[in-house]
């Protein structure tokens, strides 16, 4: 089902309750709101494992459950940034079978934009199921800096409806891409939303994803033996990276294993010959020895570690 938003705007409601999910710090029924206990927001997939969500929404966790129409499971934090309020999720469960795509294009004040989520926690459809609500409204002012907890970035404002629950969400425009993740209204006030603009998305992936054994950052070790993120094709290209099959971003090295040759901005495209897919693989060679496929700087170069 398409809805028409407008003379051009065109949402695909169908793909948006695949996409976007209810975040819980515990499993919320479909049919119960949560409980007061339990923190909750909304969610979106990027690619088909991970997910964007604010980082207050999962108040310090690890481990998150979520619930769309199709999946419900539980998701790892892989990476945050205080600074922009937004956190990185990998599903490890189950994969979604649909993303939403990213805009990096200039926005205008006065563009139409949507704001999708699960306001106040559950909304379900006449099966039960959980259904995102779809608010309207437009851009109001680019380049804000409200006080909003630790946020020190410059936020979209916007005048579509949100409410407790839909920080996490995506704000779509009219081609039904993200141009930015909700990240807070102001309860007192009617109609003043602010996202966080989707090239912070970008820079949680890039600079901050440093991904441990056990599948979630700890932010707290900056001298991580080495620090990567898992990316899918679709998703690499999203980031600049035209590569047909799943590759491995370098973001962080320990002074020792930086030794051995590889750097940080690498992309790693094969380790020892098999597409790369998970932290320990690429650290087992690095200490133990093998052959690592990697493009940098334009060319593709064979890393021989010993």
């Amino acid at each position: 089902m398409r809805v028409s938003f407008g003379e051009v705007g065109m949402i695909d409601y169908d793909k948006i309750t695949e996409c976007v999910a209810l975040v819980s710090t515990d499993i919320i029924s479909s049919y119960t709101y949560p409980r007061s206990d339990v923190a909750f927001g909304s969610g979106f997939f990027i690619d088909s494992q991970l997910m964007v969500t604010c980082k207050h929404v999962i108040k310090g966790a690890n481990k998150l459950y979520f619930r769309t129409k199709q999946l419900s499971s539980v998701a790892f934090v892989e990476a945050y940034r205080e600074v922009s309020d937004l956190a990185l999720l990998r599903s490890l469960a189950l994969n979604s079978k649909s993303h939403l795509d990213i805009s990096f294009e200039p926005v205008n004040v006065g563009e139409e934009v949507y704001a999708v989520g699960f306001p106040l926690g559950v909304i379900v459809d006449k099966n039960g199921l959980p259904a995102p609500s779809v608010t309207k409204g437009i851009i109001s002012r680019l380049g804000v800096k409200p006080e909003l907890g630790k946020i020190n970035v410059e936020l979209i404002q916007f005048d579509a409806a949100v409410n407790p629950g839909n920080s996490g969400g995506p704000l779509l425009n009219r081609d039904g891409k993200v141009i930015g993740v909700v990240s807070s209204g102001i309860p007192s006030a009617q109609n003043i939303g602010f996202a966080v603009p989707s090239i912070h998305i970008k820079t949680l992936i890039e600079d901050y994803s440093r991904i441990a054994s056990h599948g979630y950052l700890r932010k707290e070790d900056k001298e991580n033996l080495i620090g990567c993120v898992i990316l899918e094709a679709k998703t690499a290209k999203k980031f600049g990276i035209n590569v047909n099959q799943r590759v491995a971003l370098i973001n962080n090295l320990e002074k020792e294993l930086a030794s051995k040759g590889l750097e940080i901005g690498d992309i790693i495209l094969e380790v020892n010959g098999k597409e790369p897919s998970e932290y320990k693989q690429i650290l087992d060679v690095l200490l133990h020895g093998g052959k690592i496929k990697i493009y940098r700087k334009g060319k593709v170069n064979i890393l021989y570690i010993k």
